[in-house]
Parts: C-alpha cells; structure tokens; sequence
C-alpha cells in the first residue's frame, strides 16, 4: 500500500537503476528525485532534473535522503532542498565534469581524458585556489 511522504521528500541517486518493468522509473548516479508516495522499500516520484518525464517507482536504497523545507503540501507542493550553497555549486560543476568527461572518452579522446580527471578532485580538495 503506497502512502504519502511526510519526511523523504528528496534525494539523490547512489546507484544507477534500470528495468524491463514499464513502471520505474530509469536512475542515474548524482540525479536528484522528488519522492511522492513509499511502500516497503520503494519510492514513487519523479527526477527533478526531467519533470516532465511521468513518475515512476524506484527502489529506496538507491537513494541518500536530504533534508528539505516542504510548502503547499499535497498535489502542487513546493520541496525546496536544505543545502549549503557551497555544496550545491560544487556538486552542480561536479556533475558537469562528469558529462565532459563521458563525451571524451565516448569520442576515444582519452589522452584528454587522463589529463584532466584530476582537476575536479584538486577543486574540491583546493577550493579557495581553484580557478574552475
């Protein structure tokens, strides 16, 4: 039986997940999802990042929960993540290495590839010198 979230409003995706059911919802590592309803170790919801794509059902230990400020509960509610403003500029140029990088290496420029995967990790490890 599906009931509504009080708390587990949002998360981000651990694990990519996939299914040949035609009611999940397809996952990928670093997405963030609006979770709707829970049942015994699923989610329904939707990915923030493609709304416009129909919810889905995905399993509840692919995603890490965050905290979140909830407005208008029910069918037009507003979550809003609870977020350092740091962390959420760091993940969102994390994530956009991440797409760099797959287009290199997917165009087999790989001597490219192993030139800047250290960058983002001398980023976060460097932040007050980076000059990303």
């Amino acid at each position: 039986m599906w009931i509504p979230t009080e708390e587990e409003k949002i998360g981000v995706v651990i694990c990519n997940f996939r299914s040949s059911v035609c009611q999940t919802l397809v996952l990928e590592i670093g997405e963030t999802v609006q979770i709707m309803e829970k049942t015994e170790g699923w989610y329904r919801g939707f990915s923030t990042k493609k709304p416009s794509i129909k919810q889905g059902i995905f399993p509840a230990s692919y995603v890490h929960l965050k905290k979140s400020t909830v407005s208008n509960r029910g069918v037009c509610e507003m979550v809003v993540p609870l977020e350092d403003p740091i962390i959420t500029e760091t993940t969102s140029t994390l994530q956009e290495w991440g797409v760099l990088w797959k287009q290199l290496y997917v165009k087999h420029k790989v001597d490219l590839f192993h030139k800047l995967r250290h960058v983002p990790q001398s980023c976060v490890m460097n932040d007050a010198s980076c000059a990303c």
